[in-house]
């Protein structure tokens, strides 16, 4: 019989004829293939990875043969050996946005999704919120004096301006910092990214209706709530404090449940932040107040709304491209952290902020490095402590970054933090784990959590020996209530200190576990730690995640590393 040769091998007739078929079909040569189907092949014959004539049309986009194919019979829903049916590659190949004919054409088999339980829920709460926030703004809330017509040769014109600069580096480090930084999961970056800036749009809007609720109801004294950009500064802080939760819970509750969990969460955060006020607390950076409340709510959360059938899960693991994406949050968050923790400061109080967090961070990168190649039992760097010890510093300094510290002190602070940190990874998070039942994904307590006790009993340190002549007219900013009338003692001001990171701990993790358990009553996530479960996602870029023939083989590294260690 007629014999050629195909991909090295060699076929008879009736192969020669079926693989012509589909060249023929990949080419868009209609012509040939209507000659061949006419003298009898069969439309479905596939080649050796189960691809039809109608699977390589609909690759190269031939949208007349796709038709012909389909109306001689061809299997719109034949599976390859990956899975994968014409009418799920025409899904996928067909342009973004817009008609598409190839999308069109195949358009009854591929079908559309119901919203389901969980879809009709969240977007009930959602417009229901909406609608709510509309109402409340409308009625509770209007300009702050700072946004009515000022003369610009008035100062505060100017100074305005410049507290704009410091919100924009906070706002960048709340979006793209903590989203990207979420990003490390291989097949949940959508959703890392995703609920980032959904919850951050949500916290602005709710955070100063809650916060001007408490604060009116501590001061017993109501008023309109005054809209500044001290409000939105302070509005980003709570979105911190969201997102620092949603790092503990990543990959493990459904959207509904983190929108439901931060609406409740805002409201305790904005209690503490009250009492802390009251209280006359110096925590300019939020140590206690956001990185100490997010990580131990959201440690708590974790505890209660975990389900054990996601501890060690499979798609909690990272591959190359994600761990860089990731390190776009890290570099993002490092840069602008001086900006975060001296935000909310005016004149020399501000400058100290800057500065002392410029070299605690600096410390904690330098730490950070050392720890993780010294503890890894790899004897490597390893990208979780890169991608987080490194930022430590940050979170430690927060709550003393305006005090007369000395630049020494701030950087042992951070370089202590960043020790923390990666003895945190390496150790802490697997005994949490094992022992406590406390699946930590992001590990927050490593990064938020151990750093801001750290910085938290520093700031207590640092309040008990501060002296007036130390900081000159700026001493009443730091300490509020150590100047007249009141005139609080350096001892009284420690205590005080103190005693706020006893409360700050037993409301967030007390909270955490309520409204934790509270949310396992929501419908909650399948698989955990995929997008496809909330996101359409892309089914064939190689090499790709969601798609069988990118798979990436997880051993081929190792087996390098083994050689070059060999």
């Amino acid at each position: 019989s007629t014999q050629s040769t195909w991909g090295g091998a060699k076929v008879g007739a009736k192969n020669t004829t079926r693989f012509d078929l589909l060249d023929a079909a990949s080419k868009g040569d209609l012509d040939q293939v209507k000659q061949l189907l006419d003298s009898g092949l069969d439309p479905n014959m596939a080649d050796y990875e189960g691809r039809t004539a109608l699977h390589l049309a609909v690759a190269e986009g031939h949208v007349e043969m796709c038709e012909y194919l389909l109306s001689k019979g061809a299997n719109p829903k034949a599976e390859d050996r990956w899975g994968l049916s014409p009418a799920e590659d025409a899904s996928r190949r067909g342009q973004r946005t817009g008609d598409d004919p190839l999308k069109l054409l195949f358009q009854d088999q591929i079908g559309s999704h119901k919203l389901g339980k969980h879809g009709i829920l969240l977007a009930g709460v959602m417009i229901f919120w909406q609608c709510l926030m509309i109402l409340f703004f409308a009625v509770f809330a209007k300009y702050g004096h700072e946004l009515e017509d000022i003369s610009l040769d008035d100062p505060a014109a100017y100074e305005k301006l410049h507290s704009y600069a410091f919100w924009q580096d906070v706002h960048v480090m709340i979006f793209i910092g903590f989203g990207y930084l979420m990003t490390f999961l291989r097949k949940y970056g959508y959703t890392s990214l995703g609920l980032t800036f959904l919850l951050g749009a949500m916290v602005l809007q709710w955070h100063p209706m809650v916060d001007g609720f408490w604060q009116r109801v501590f001061q017993r004294d109501w008023y309109r709530i005054e809209l500044s950009l001290e409000k939105l500064v302070v509005a980003d802080f709570a979105a911190g404090a969201v997102l620092i939760t949603f790092g503990g819970l990543l990959g493990k509750v459904s959207p509904l449940q983190m929108v439901i969990l931060a609406i409740f969460e805002v409201n305790l955060y904005a209690i503490n932040e009250q009492i802390g006020k009251k209280m006359k607390i110096a925590d300019i950076g939020g140590t206690m107040v956001i990185h100490m409340f997010g990580a131990y709510f959201g440690l708590a959360a974790s505890f209660a709304l975990t389900p054990r059938r996601l501890f060690q899960n499979e798609h909690n693991a990272s591959v190359y491209h994600s761990d860089l994406f990731a390190m776009i949050g890290t570099i993002f968050l490092w840069l602008f952290w001086p900006s975060f923790n001296g935000a909310v400061g005016v004149g020399p109080q501000q400058h100290r902020a800057v500065v002392n967090t410029l070299y605690s961070i600096s410390a904690s990168c330098f730490s950070a490095f050392l720890m993780s190649m010294v503890l890894r039992t790899e004897k490597r760097f390893n990208m979780v402590d890169i991608q987080n010890a490194t930022l430590a510093g940050g979170v430690a300094m927060g709550a003393c970054a305006d005090m007369m510290i000395h630049p020494s002190a701030a950087l042992g602070i951070g370089a202590l933090a960043g020790c923390l940190s990666v003895v945190g990874y390496c150790y802490v998070q697997g005994f949490l784990e094992s022992k406590l039942n406390i699946d930590d994904t992001c590990g927050i307590n490593n990064l938020h959590g151990m750093p801001s006790i750290l910085g938290a009993l520093a700031s207590v340190i640092a309040a008990g020996v501060a002296k007036p002549e130390d900081y000159g007219p700026s001493f009443g900013l730091t300490f509020v209530e150590r100047v007249a009338p009141n005139n609080r003692s350096a001892g009284n001001q420690a205590v005080f200190q103190f005693l706020f990171i006893l409360i700050t701990l037993g409301i967030s993790i007390a909270g955490g576990l309520s409204f934790g358990f509270l949310c396992r009553f929501l419908p909650g996530t399948g698989a955990g730690y995929v997008d496809e479960e909330w996101w359409e996602t892309p089914g064939l870029e190689i090499p790709y995640y969601f798609d069988g023939r990118g798979e990436i083989s997880r051993g081929s590294a190792n087996q390098v590393a083994k050689e070059k260690d060999a």
